[in-house]
């Protein structure tokens, strides 16, 4: 495996951030919430290929919030001017309580810190539990896309996932918001079958690769 920190209960949730220099990271969590271990957010710079790390990683946030119960995995990371924010979710996948947090990070290693004493997006309207973020740059904005359940169907027999598609802006302050009069994850045709944030994930994967081999051969490296 790429990154297998065994002593911290493993690694999972990996998120790939390229700065616009062209430099490619891995974000990923510890997943000490199996082994009745912290939980940890980490940042680990990789190879110009980005098929190996090539530095040891930096811890960005662990869990420290009631809300969060005891998780903070999913990391994804969107830079705006000279802050960059760190979206995370927290608490059981499978409840109501699922929900987003974010922390405000003064460079991409860090330091970061929380802004709210809360989670960020929790459930609301026709996405419960929302979680798995992730994001893109659209023609008309900053997207996000996540999973959530459907009202009344979280973790029954039978019930899945959606996948939702959220604009996002930042207020006067800097801080991100959804932007509800955009997309919001209310309209019926921005809801899909669950495998296809698994699939949009590995199209992700994939192309971050693609695009690192090609600038590599480029470069002559």
């Amino acid at each position: 495996p790429m990154v297998c920190p065994l002593s911290e209960g493993g690694a999972i949730d990996p998120s790939p951030f390229i700065t616009k220099d062209g430099d490619p990271y891995l974000l990923w969590k510890a997943d000490g919430n199996c082994c009745d271990l912290p939980t940890t957010i980490h940042i680990q710079p990789l190879a110009p290929d980005g098929l190996s790390t090539s530095g040891d990683p930096t811890a960005l946030i662990s869990d420290s919030q009631d809300w969060e119960k005891g998780i903070v995995e999913a990391p994804s990371m969107v830079r705006d001017g000279s802050t960059w924010w760190l979206f995370y979710s927290g608490n059981d996948w499978n409840t109501q309580n699922y929900a987003m947090g974010i922390a405000r990070c003064t460079s991409l290693e860090g330091p970061c810190e929380k802004p709210l004493d809360r989670a960020w997006q929790t459930s609301a309207g026709e996405a419960e539990g929302p979680g798995g973020q992730e994001f893109f740059m659209h023609s008309s904005g900053l997207r996000m896309v996540h999973h959530a359940w459907l009202p009344g169907e979280v973790d029954s027999p039978g019930s899945t996932r959606r996948l939702f598609l959220d604009g996002i802006t930042f207020d006067s302050s800097g801080t991100p918001e959804r932007d509800d009069t955009s997309i919001g994850a209310q309209n019926g045709d921005t809801i899909w079958r669950p495998w296809l944030a698994g699939a949009a994930v590995a199209v992700a994967l994939v192309a971050v690769v693609t695009y690192l081999r090609r600038r590599s051969a480029g470069s002559g490296e």
